[in-house]
């Protein structure tokens, strides 16, 4: 720790030698680039050396697998490069808007002091970043869009007819190194090509130096993120005007993410070896077969789905798989040098992910790569484009599942979990991937309507639902919802013939059903700041905590049931919603 506070900027100098063409591009001042005697030319490889570095300029990216052509990899690009998490606290003229844009402010010109500049510059720097960054978040799509909105599949030269001055080509063949040849023949993926056709306009017509005073403050910003006491007292202050938090999290906690983020694989087989079991394993597997029957027999009883859909759908749920506790094949980190500073080492590590990310555009999908994903995670997830539930050993721990726990509480803990990633593959987005994973019109127009319809329920139950005030977007959290419903129903379907068969009672316990369904609370017991949880509301495709129990449970009636609530209240509406 020591170490890192005697370094203190100096990481940063190397990237401060770069900016140095920039920079003196920068000296006509409010001329715009393009017409300044370096012109944008002068910026993509700046451009391509800040993502070389996981510094997000202008746009994101990632290697992923093509929807539509799931056997295959795909580039996807992102609108991305704006320091506010809500693009809306930009050019909202509320006050609270108007209260985070300022501490934004603040926090850049404490950035620009701190690379050297006097308090002149740093201000009028800090204004250029703010009016870019506005600029730019007039163009972003909302949280809504981007969950339901399907990405258009453009080729290298398309991409650059759509946005000809931002010369994307060069920044991503900069990026693939020495693997630029196989970009020919990708597929380019983009969520919101307007977001790239209105920065092709605005990039030309923004000053030099707005672009550099930008570039500059990314870049320090973020690498910021692994330096000293004074950099991290800069995130903090950032985090306290976003989500309202008071102090910055231990160095150690910190350090543990960190690497933990960076060698998932190096970490999580220490955390298997230690804290995972093959009891554990085969429990977990058990639990997820229970419930696949139960959504099979719930498919071929559903009244609105015809029989061809039916089919299919049967069909989905046999194919999807399960991976469980860690990946079947450990990363081999053996190729990575990691003997610099902190700083340094991360931009080895991210520059030694990127090699490996473009070397898997010339692979067939593997459909059980983890990629980044720790097995000492707490969480789940389902892949759409794989049709596979993976569970790291991080999320099969005390307080969701213990094989000395009571099937109730598994049940109703880690159970509700694992039902909810399976009730993902037929969500208002999975349903629309096949068996295989592919992106593809499988429903019949009737059985659209009839989801349609009963996803409406949903989505209007949960827009009822309002926090300080504010109200839930059934729209942004819809999928969530339905998942969050349809896994409680699907873990107390298996657990209840789980105790038929062990015990040959008709139905569990009172205390057994009420255990159930505590513990899915528990998943979800947590307290918030007020800040945090309204960014939440306008930014999480989850709702909030207290809604993931009380939605899913009044509409199951089995709660009801368990603790005699009264028909018509509450938690015992006289109309209820089900998808599944």
């Amino acid at each position: 720790m020591s170490r890192i506070n005697e370094l203190g900027s100096a990481p940063l100098k190397p990237y401060l030698e770069k900016l140095k063409g920039l920079k003196a591009c920068a000296m006509y001042s409010n001329t715009v680039i393009d017409k300044s005697p370096c012109g944008l030319k002068t910026l993509w490889p700046l451009v391509a050396e800040w993502q070389r570095i996981d510094v997000k300029v202008f746009f994101d990216w990632s290697v992923e697998v093509d929807p539509h052509e799931p056997t295959r990899y795909a580039l996807n690009l992102m609108q991305d490069g704006i320091t506010l998490p809500d693009p809306v606290w930009y050019y909202s003229e509320s006050p609270d808007a108007k209260s985070k844009l300022k501490g934004l402010r603040d926090v850049i010109v404490k950035v620009f002091k701190l690379t050297g500049e006097d308090s002149r510059d740093a201000e009028y720097d800090a204004d250029s970043v703010i009016r870019l960054e506005t600029s730019m978040a007039k163009l972003f799509k909302d949280a809504a869009h981007e969950r339901t909105h399907q990405q258009t599949s453009f080729s290298l030269s398309s991409i650059d007819a759509l946005a000809p001055n931002l010369d994307l080509p060069s920044v991503l063949k900069a990026l693939a190194g020495d693997l630029a040849p196989k970009l020919q023949s990708t597929p380019v993926l983009v969520r919101n090509p307007d977001y790239f056709k209105g920065l092709n306009k605005l990039l030309v017509d923004t000053p030099a130096s707005h672009l550099r005073a930008y570039m500059l403050f990314r870049m320090a910003f973020i690498l910021g993120a692994d330096m000293g006491d004074e950099w991290l007292d800069i995130g903090q202050q950032l985090q306290k005007v976003v989500v309202g938090q008071e102090h910055r999290v231990p160095r150690w906690y910190k350090c543990f993410h960190s690497v933990n983020n960076a060698l998932p694989d190096y970490v999580g087989k220490v955390f298997v070896q230690r804290y995972f079991s093959f009891d554990t394993l085969n429990a977990a597997r058990d639990m997820l077969d229970r419930m696949r029957d139960e959504f099979q027999e719930e498919l071929m009883s559903v009244p609105w789905m015809d029989d061809v859909t039916k089919s299919k759908a049967t069909y989905k749920l046999a194919d999807l798989f399960f991976s469980i506790g860690f990946p079947p094949k450990w990363a081999d980190y053996s190729g990575l040098d990691l003997s610099g500073d902190f700083v340094q080492d991360g931009d080895r590590l991210y520059k030694w992910y990127i090699h490996h990310a473009f070397e898997r555009l010339s692979r067939k999908v593997d459909r059980e790569r983890w990629g980044t994903t720790s097995p000492a995670m707490v969480d789940a997830f389902y892949s759409y484009d794989k049709n596979g539930i993976f569970v790291p050993a991080g999320m099969l721990q005390k307080p969701f599942f213990d094989t000395d726990y009571r099937a109730a509480r598994n049940y109703g803990g880690i159970g509700t979990i694992l039902g909810h990633e399976m009730t993902h593959g037929f969500d208002d987005q999975g349903r629309k991937f096949n068996p295989q994973g592919r992106l593809e019109g499988w429903w019949t127009t009737p059985d659209v309507k009839a989801f349609e319809s009963r996803a409406g329920c949903v989505r209007d139950l949960y827009s009822s639902f309002k926090l300080n005030g504010r109200s839930v977007s059934g729209e942004l959290t819809l999928g969530e919802n339905i998942a969050d419903i349809g896994g409680v129903r699907l873990a107390y379907k298996a657990f209840a013939k789980l105790m038929r068969e062990k015990e040959g009672s008709g139905q569990p316990s009172t205390t057994d059903k009420q255990l159930f369904f505590v513990s899915q609370a528990q998943n979800w017991c947590t307290k918030g700041r007020k800040k945090a949880e309204n960014l939440q509301l306008l930014t999480d495709p989850h709702a909030p905590d207290r809604f993931r129990v009380n939605g899913p449970l009044s509409q199951i009636s089995e709660f009801q049931q368990a603790f005699g609530c009264p028909a018509g209240s509450l938690m015992a509406p006289k109309d209820r919603c089900r998808v599944w």
